[in-house]
């Protein structure tokens, strides 16, 4: 024990001097507090002194209890058993251990092994010798080994074993109480003589301390060479640049700057090339090293890594002044002909590439090399190279932030397009855009609301998806746009990388939360935009967030589909499988008016509730009860203070084309309804096949399409869903739904609860798409919902409803509140524009913000005419005169195929305004500023007996339809062809045509002289040839109430037989009868100009042309038809409310 020293005392075991009043006195011992724990931890829980524990006299036991006192103090004097007994077992090995260094021996390996290991070929070959029959010789070099794993895993028993005798003696003593020798654990391990023990310490211990040194050196000569390779690849081209321009430098005239200029080249030139030498002379040395040598420890480099980046930055800087003073090249004059040279005709570089640039499939790359092809000299391939010169129009709009990362120590940069900058430029670049915004601005004073839409696009293909560059895109528009359908419409707001997005805190949340709050914070004061030289402020008062069902899930934090809850908008709703809850209704509830609608103050108590949750897996099983995530929707715009009232839960919009057809539920029920007929009409894709291609033709934007390519096997598996896309579901509806009725049902009774359900949901989508072009058509949005619901769970049960299902269910509660409908139709189109962008993108660190300025100046390049909503003519055109003469004007009339404008009105198209009339488009004309349409109106007629006629609609396709045509002036007319804006379809009516067999009289039709002549003579409409609409209804609707043989009877088209006749139910009105030989010019304008007139006013054709919003298009009853010629004049667009399209 040590003496006193000045109040000072050293603890028995632990040698440490402390001050007296900090000792504790056991009479011969004073232990110091960490010693006295150790202690009585060790008497506590061991049960008797394991052999071979240190003895307090021992240097080990010293060692042992002061590593334990520096425990304690580093813990903040604590101390628990764990750390004790882990000492203990350290100290006893390491004594044993010691002990058992002595043993020698080796293992039988080839000479090659050895010398590769750093042995010499003497060493080696005076080691044992043996002879491996497929080795050869080996050898065997003799060493010394322990195993302290074993000696670890005893000693460790050994404690377990004494602790287990201390804890049975704490709870109950033993029986019989077995003498204290014999409870004593006696290990395995003899202790060897001391003097051996220290020895082979020291030589383990000199051992180890040159093994450090030597992986020591290793890793810092590893350091320098990888530093000295990379500043080989740096250096090396500055200096050849450097060397370069100091020539170039030396020829240039004596000045003060040449001076300057050389002194600065060649003293960066003499410090970067010194450290490119020392660095060739290092990895020199480095390679030269063998790997059975001691490592040598290799010449310092006179540069670290902090001091490279500085000296290249300052060496380019340096080149970039030279190249700056440089004088400027003088260019040969052009060669001059016989007369002067028009200099400033010849476009430069810049505008060369400008004007390709307006081609949305060539690169900036594609775009120089054009312009080297074009210049004599072939210059212009590094001409637009910065990109303040290639996106100068959408550079000063751009904007970047930096959002919260992982990893607390780092940050993500996100880059977006400014909305106030971006709207400006559109404005001024699109002359569609500015008179379509000036006119919303003024109609709702200056009051608009935002859409916002989220998607993930993947660049690539089905079979080769580019996962690297998936990226997650934002657009924008006005939703009181009336083009709002077109791609043109939409602007894009920012460019994410799926990674990128990964990295932030929360994900997607982030992101869509700090966008919003970006847009808020810009526009909560008003845009000012110059429209038509006058200054206005718009607001944006409210913000509409479109997304399908997983990007609004991951941008508010909700659980979907994967929580008991699956829909934000209810908090009633609940998932399939989980039996009936008090209270609550299932996905597979039709009743609108039975869901509890989610409110702001409902959210936030279910978020207030999470966050008392004690565990993380109860906060996980109230997270699926309550279907949000707790993190996630704390830090969405939900909850944010500054997005109350501008965008909250209601402004989360579900998206009918996810929900209906793309992976929706009409890919679902295809799946159901092709499993039934393959298992009970025993029908196949060869038969839908041989269905196709009786008649069916596509039309709009399935003109283009092979039908029968929609009936594959790669598309149709039993027993799974329909992998069609949205356009392929959408197409292949309908055909399905004809399918059904005209084939499955005649052969198997039993597939009518199949059909039933699929026709109605057939009617449904009819309803949205109809819905999407005028709003009053959802009123019956709901309860032909509520029809499907009910009779799909009839036929599959209600536990196949899926949740997309029940979100459907509120496109009628969104279409009323925002007063229009809006889907992803547009968008998904314009990422075909992403897709071509991103492919042309080789660096992925500037991917996003690259491929942002991309999407921008082309968005801005992309001019609309302000005629794009205004009818004109289209194709070749031709003048006749008889035409102008006839219908008053004293210029010839224009004559074309075809007109655009809000619609796409061509030549053989059929256009059918009710169930009781149709005619088919001849050409268009222009008179007097004028549009007309010469058309042929198309009568009912017989049809012929035993003959099919299809009485359902048909849904962007045509099928043959089986009418009687006069000549070839009608070939064109057997298909539909009902277009509208961006060359979309009209939907037609299947529930305003029925037929009814009512015997089968024999119709005749007295054959009309002169019709041929008729047709080609135009006869103005005098006074007494007008009706009055009155009583045009009354005469028709009595001709249709008499008897068939009472009925004017015609005969049948020349050429054609005779046919038996059938009664049809043709609607509320019917065509008012016009003579053979009669042609009239119908104004719109006036519903009392001619009975064709009259007729198509009261059908609903108004001033406006709005046939689509007042009437629905209806199918014509079939059977043989009858033309009749005059003019139907298309209105000015001026005032014409231009209709939504289909998708």
């Amino acid at each position: 024990m040590a003496a006193v020293n000045d109040g000072h005392k050293a603890c028995t075991f632990c040698r440490r001097e402390l001050p007296a009043s900090e000792l504790k006195d056991h009479g011969r011992r004073v232990l110091c507090p960490s010693c006295n724990t150790v202690e009585t931890m060790l008497r506590r829980n061991l049960d008797g002194k394991p052999e071979h524990m240190p003895s307090v006299d021992d240097a080990e036991s010293v060692k042992f209890f002061a590593h334990l006192a520096e425990q304690r103090q580093a813990c903040g004097g604590r101390l628990n058993w764990t750390t004790v007994r882990a000492g203990l077992i350290t100290a006893i090995s390491d004594k044993i251990i010691e002990s058992h260094t002595t043993a020698v021996g080796g293992v039988f390996k080839p000479k090659s092994v050895w010398e590769r290991k750093g042995y010499t070929t003497q060493q080696i070959e005076e080691s044992p010798h043996e002879w491996d029959p497929i080795l050869g010789d080996t050898y065997a070099v003799m060493l010394k080994s322990v195993c302290r794993q074993t000696t670890v895993q005893n000693v460790t028993s050994a404690v377990l074993e004494h602790e287990k005798r201390a804890t049975a003696k704490k709870n109950k003593k033993p029986k019989g109480g077995a003498p204290a020798d014999e409870e004593a654990l006696d290990l395995d391990l003899p202790l060897p003589p001391k003097a051996e023990c220290n020895s082979t310490k020291s030589v383990t211990a000199e051992h180890k301390r040159q093994a450090q040194v030597a992986k020591k050196v290793a890793s810092q000569n590893t350091k320098a060479a990888a530093l000295a390779a990379k500043a080989v690849s740096c250096l090396h081209p500055v200096c050849a640049a450097l060397e370069k321009s100091l020539a170039c430098v030396a020829k240039r005239p004596s000045d003060a700057s040449r001076s300057g200029l050389e002194q600065a080249l060649t003293d960066s030139k003499a410090k970067l090339t010194c450290w490119l030498a020392a660095c060739r002379d290092l990895l020199v040395q480095h390679e030269q090293e063998k790997p059975s040598q001691e490592p040598q420890a290799l010449a310092s480099l006179p540069f670290t890594a902090d001091d490279l980046k500085p000296a290249l930055a300052c060496a380019r800087e340096v080149l970039k002044s030279v190249k700056v003073s440089a004088p400027a090249r003088k260019r040969a004059a052009p060669e001059q002909g016989d007369g002067p040279a028009d200099v400033s005709a010849q476009p430069n570089a810049a505008s060369q590439f400008h004007t390709l640039r307006q081609i949305p499939s060539i690169g900036p790359a594609q775009c120089r090399q054009i312009v080297a092809v074009l210049d004599a000299d072939g210059r212009g391939t590094r001409v637009q190279q910065r990109r303040d010169e290639v996106h100068g129009e959408v550079m000063e709009h751009l904007q970047v932030m930096d959002l919260p990362a992982k990893d607390p120590a780092s940050k993500v940069q996100v880059s977006y397009m400014s909305v106030a900058g971006v709207l400006q430029a559109k404005c001024n670049a699109c002359p569609l855009f500015h008179d379509c915004l000036r006119a919303i601005a003024q109609q709702r004073d200056n009051q608009l609301t935002l859409v916002v839409y989220l998607d993930e696009c993947t660049p690539g293909n089905v079979l080769s998806p580019d996962n690297a560059r998936k990226s997650n895109l934002t657009y924008w528009t006005i939703l009181q746009l009336p083009h709002i359908y077109l791609e043109d419409t939409w602007l894009t707001l920012s460019v994410s990388r799926t990674s990128e997005i990964s990295a932030l805190r929360h994900g997607m949340v982030t992101l869509a939360a700090a966008l919003l709050r970006a847009v808020r914070a810009e526009t909560v004061s008003g845009v000012p935009v110059e429209l038509s030289g006058s200054a206005e402020l718009l607001f944006f008062d409210r913000v509409l967030l479109l997304a399908d069902h997983e990007g609004l899930r991951a941008a508010t934090g909700c659980k979907g589909s994967s929580g008991m809850k699956p829909c934000l908008k209810c908090a009633n709703v609940m998932n399939t499988g989980y039996g009936n809850v008090r209270w609550h209704v299932t996905v597979a509830e039709p009743d609108i008016t039975s869901f509890v609608p989610q409110t702001q103050n409902s959210l936030r108590a279910a978020i207030d509730h999470l966050s008392t949750m004690p565990t993380k897996t109860s906060l996980g099983e109230a997270e699926k009860l309550l279907g949000w995530k707790l993190e996630e929707a704390s830090a969405s715009f939900l909850l944010a203070p500054d997005m109350q009232e501008w965008c909250e839960l209601d402004s989360c919009t579900f998206d009918a084309m996810h929900a209906l057809w793309s992976n929706g539920i009409v890919g679902q029920e295809l799946g159901y309804w092709y499993t039934a007929l393959r298992r009970k009409a025993n029908l196949s894709l060869t038969d839908m096949r041989r269905y196709v291609e009786l008649g069916w033709h596509g039309v709009g934007r399935a003109r283009g399409i092979n039908l029968l390519s929609l009936f594959t096997v790669h598309l149709w598996r039993e027993g799974a869903d329909f992998r069609g896309d949205a356009g392929q579901a959408l197409f292949v509806l309908s055909i399905c739904v004809q399918f059904s009725e005209d084939i499955a049902i005649g052969l198997c009774a039993d597939m009518r609860r199949e059909h039933s359900s699929l026709e109605a949901l057939h009617r449904v989508c009819l309803c949205v798409l109809e819905t999407k072009r005028d709003t009053a058509h959802g009123s019956h949005l709901a309860r032909l919902q509520a029809e499907h619901i009910r009779s799909f769970a009839a036929v599959y049960g209600a536990d196949k409803v899926r949740p997309k299902l029940h979100y459907s269910l509120h496109l009628q509660q969104q279409c009323w509140k925002w007063g229009r409908l809006v889907d992803c139709f547009t968008c998904e189109r314009k990422h075909r524009a992403f897709k071509r962008v991103a492919r042309r993108q080789q660096m992925l660190a500037r991917f996003s913000q690259q491929c942002l300025l991309e999407l921008a100046s082309a968005e801005l390049r992309s001019k609309q005419p302000a005629k794009r909503l205004l009818w004109r003519l289209d194709g070749r055109t031709t003048e006749n005169v008889d035409v102008g003469t006839a219908l008053g004007a004293t210029a010839p009339a224009t004559l074309a195929p075809r007109a655009l404008g809000p619609d796409t009105i061509s030549r053989g198209d059929v256009l059918i305004p009710s169930p009781a009339e149709a005619f088919e488009v001849l050409g268009v004309t222009s008179v007097d500023s004028r549009i007309l349409l010469l058309i042929h109106v198309l009568e009912p007629a017989a049809v012929p007996e035993g003959m099919v006629v299809p009485v359902k609609n048909v849904l962007m396709t045509a099928v043959r339809m089986l009418y009687y045509y006069h000549d070839s002036t009608l070939a064109s007319a057997r298909h539909f062809c009902l277009r509208e804006l961006s060359g979309c379809v009209w939907w037609l009516n299947p529930a305003a045509v029925a037929a009814e067999d009512s015997g089968e009289p024999e119709m005749k039709r007295e054959k009309a002289a002169g019709q041929q002549a008729a047709s080609n003579k135009v006869k103005a409409c005098g006074d007494n040839q007008r009706r009055d609409r009155e009583e045009a209804d009354s005469e028709n609707a009595a001709q249709l109430k008499a008897p068939p043989e009472r009925r004017r009877k015609r005969s049948p088209c020349s050429g054609q037989p005779r046919a038996k006749a059938r009664q049809l139910k043709l609607g509320q009105r019917s065509l008012a009868g016009v003579a053979d030989d009669e042609l009239c010019e119908a104004d719109t304008g006036d519903e009392q100009s001619t009975p064709c007139a009259a007729a198509l006013v009261a059908t609903g054709v108004d001033e406006d042309f709005r046939v689509a919003t007042s009437c629905p298009w209806q199918k014509i009853a079939p059977g043989a038809l009858w033309p009749v010629n005059f003019f139907v004049q298309i209105p000015c667009i001026a005032a014409l409310q231009p209709r939504a399209c289909a998708c």
